[in-house]
């Protein structure tokens, strides 16, 4: 059984700045075939497909779904109509601003990229399930202020956090 239904935005999870965007993109999802076998979470990646040709695609590799966009249509765009069809109550992995909106509106969690990032990492270390090579993620920029809120240790917890930040620790707690 599923512990959350996660959507992960693919490319903002990674940054497109990388030369080899294949070889990231499979190494990322390489990286989350072995969260999702410690975590067991209903896991979906979606990719901008929108400067392709090919029309949108669905595939599932060991056990986490592998979406592109299709032509015309960008991840962002993708992910909303996710939302909106199966109304089910997502964590969505993405720092945009436009997209977290949107998640909020319609009764799901947003989780910043680089906090899903560290938490993936975390799970892979502790699982002994660390992948080779060099880390795709240094794209990712860690805001830390927003660590020292939204993740802050429950024990001495100094700040008061507001419903949103409790939410979303909520969430972060499952992944």
């Amino acid at each position: 059984m599923a512990t959350a239904s996660v959507i992960i935005d693919g490319y903002n999870l990674t940054g497109t700045i990388a030369q080899n965007l294949e070889k990231i993109r499979e190494r990322l999802i390489d990286d989350l075939c072995a969260y999702n076998r410690l975590k067991r979470h209903d896991l979906m990646v979606v990719f901008d497909g929108y400067k392709s040709n090919l029309h949108q695609s669905w595939g599932s590799r060991d056990g986490i779904e592998v979406v592109y966009s299709g032509h015309g249509e960008d991840a962002d765009t993708l992910i909303k109509r996710i939302i909106k069809t199966t109304q089910k109550h997502y964590i969505v992995v993405s720092t945009d601003k436009d997209l977290a909106a949107f998640v909020w509106a319609n009764n799901c969690v947003p989780v910043r990229a680089e906090v899903f990032i560290r938490k993936m990492k975390q799970a892979l270390h502790s699982g002994k399930a660390v992948s080779s090579g060099d880390d795709i993620y240094d794209s990712i920029t860690f805001n830390d202020e927003y660590d020292k809120r939204a993740l802050k240790s429950k024990k001495g917890n100094s700040v008061t956090l507001s419903k949103k930040e409790k939410i979303i620790r909520s969430a972060v707690d499952k992944l």
